[in-house]
């Protein structure tokens, strides 16, 4: 079973040569109650891309530090991209540079400068509004009944819109894919999700 400190709110993006900026915002959204995922926290070997868009999936919102260097990364618009995909909150950091300067892509999501962190990590906040206890369990019960696996639904946008459809008749709620996809992947993080097998591939 994964443990709970696994689970994260936030994926933190930034520059290498940010990496002291990038400490003070993740300990300070770690003071206000946040759990942050960054990058360089993972270890060599492991299957980076995956590792990253499963972390993009399950986390509440996507944070990115803006700077004059970041905003040069070749892997800002991939990752802000694939949160872009999956419909994840994305809020922009900015420091170094003035809002109006940052790429036109990123002046389209919620923007704080550094100084105003306060703000952004009650964003994070509202933006993550959690199932209920009994929620989580119509949840399980209606991923192990319906029988596709995340990994499978992660790549399948229609398998996904199904079940979230499927979900939402059977329990009367209204939840979103992001919102959706957020919790299957933390319950399966913590050991509550039921087993799904693959499907077989025909020869």
């Amino acid at each position: 079973m994964v443990k709970k400190s696994d689970i994260y709110d936030v994926f933190l993006f930034h520059s290498a040569v940010d990496e002291g900026l990038s400490t003070l915002v993740c300990r300070q959204m770690e003071a206000g109650g946040l759990r942050v995922f960054t990058p360089g926290s993972m270890t060599a070997g492991k299957r980076i891309s995956d590792k990253l868009r499963q972390e993009i999936v399950a986390c509440t919102a996507v944070v990115v530090i803006a700077t004059p260097a970041s905003t040069q990364s070749s892997f800002l618009g991939y990752e802000v991209g694939m949160a872009a995909a999956w419909n994840k909150p994305v809020i922009v950091l900015f420091d170094g540079l003035n809002a109006d300067d940052l790429p036109s892509f990123l002046q389209e999501y919620q923007l704080f400068a550094v100084k105003q962190i306060d703000q952004a990590i009650e964003w994070v906040r509202r933006a993550g509004d959690a199932f209920s206890d009994q929620q989580r369990i119509e949840l399980a019960t209606a991923y192990r009944d319906f029988g596709v696996p995340t990994d499978v639904m992660v790549f399948d946008p229609a398998a996904m819109h199904e079940f979230v459809r499927s979900f939402n008749n059977r329990s009367g709620t209204a939840f979103d894919s992001q919102k959706i996809i957020r919790e299957l992947m933390r319950l399966r993080k913590t050991g509550q999700l039921p087993k799904v097998p693959m499907p077989v591939r025909a020869l």
